[in-house]
């Protein structure tokens, strides 16, 4: 094989080789072909030199920009339209939310527990980047998905559901969308980095006792960011929607569904802390089954009403 005819070969191999395997080999013959026909009428019958094989394969364009040609997939990108604008959105408004819910953590763990000013501060920008980087993660992972997946986040356009203009007596859900990503982020900041901070005060021995067993928590560390995940992508169909419609409807029945499911398996386990409940179950708790399922009661409960207000405020 001379250099002319291998330098060929290796911008057929570059430019087919992330194409799926079925179309792979029938381009890369297309492409030699072409690449033949070319040099045919370049040459006029004398022997293609290197120069003459470099001019025909430039003239092609780059590896990438034949692949591009040819690849037919509908997702070239992470995120795309229609879901791009939405996800920028929510991002700002997250990453927002998140940093703010860190700050306030911070704050409230250096009341419970003091120590000099460096190190809170330190720990308070630790903290803000960390969990601003895993909220990006997740909420990138999530659109991801949806565009992916062609999971639709709002109707198909139609001119009889364009927006009526808003009247100041008409609801929003615009800071109802908001108020629930923080919220979600709240949930996720305290039970992934500083669950201790849900607990009780002893006075008789001048301590805090934590209401959840801290090794079961770390141990479980996904059950908060399926249900976190599964409200701030509620919360970012109904940002995007801004008011009720069946849309947010259907998504807030789903989510409040798979909420309950992961709240059903987290509170029915070990979840509890013994010393809490030696401790404080001295002022009433004794009577009760569990401490965990009267949570788990809570729990579904708000979950229900939430349910039927999105259902009654859609269908009014």
């Amino acid at each position: 094989m001379t250099y002319e005819e291998d330098l060929i070969e290796r911008y057929l191999y570059a430019a087919t080789r992330h194409l799926p395997r079925k179309q792979r080999e029938d381009v890369s013959q297309e492409l030699r072909s072409l690449v033949e026909d070319l040099l045919l009428e370049r040459c006029q019958g004398r022997k293609p030199a290197e120069k003459d094989v470099r001019i025909v394969l430039t003239e092609l364009g780059t590896p990438e920009e034949v692949y591009d040609r040819y690849d037919d997939s509908t997702c070239k990108c992470l995120i795309g339209q229609p879901y791009y604008h939405t996800y920028r959105t929510v991002l700002k408004i997250v990453l927002a939310c998140v940093a703010l819910g860190m700050v306030v953590s911070a704050l409230v763990m250096q009341m419970t527990q003091p120590q000099s000013w460096y190190l809170a501060l330190g720990k308070m920008l630790t903290m803000v980047v960390q969990a601003d980087l895993m909220a990006f993660a997740i909420l990138t992972i999530l659109f991801a998905v949806f565009y992916r997946k062609g999971i639709r986040i709002h109707d198909p356009f139609s001119f009889d559901d364009l927006p009526a203009v808003p009247q100041k007596k008409e609801r929003s859900l615009l800071r109802e969308a908001i108020v629930g990503i923080v919220l979600n982020v709240a949930f996720l900041v305290i039970f992934l980095g500083f669950p201790q901070i849900i607990g009780g005060y002893a006075a008789e021995a001048n301590s805090w006792i934590p209401m959840f067993s801290l090794p079961w928590l770390r141990s479980h560390w996904y059950l908060p960011c399926l249900i976190a995940a599964l409200g701030i992508g509620r919360e970012a169909v109904a940002l995007h929607q801004r008011k009720y419609n069946k849309t947010v409807m259907w998504a807030t029945v789903a989510d409040n569904l798979l909420c309950a499911g992961l709240y059903i398996w987290w509170l029915t386990r070990d979840i509890m802390n013994p010393a809490f409940v030696e401790r404080f179950g001295n002022h009433g708790w004794q009577d009760l089954p569990s401490m965990s399922l009267l949570i788990l009661m809570v729990m579904l409960l708000a979950l229900a009403l939430d349910t039927a207000e999105t259902v009654y405020e859609t269908l009014k």
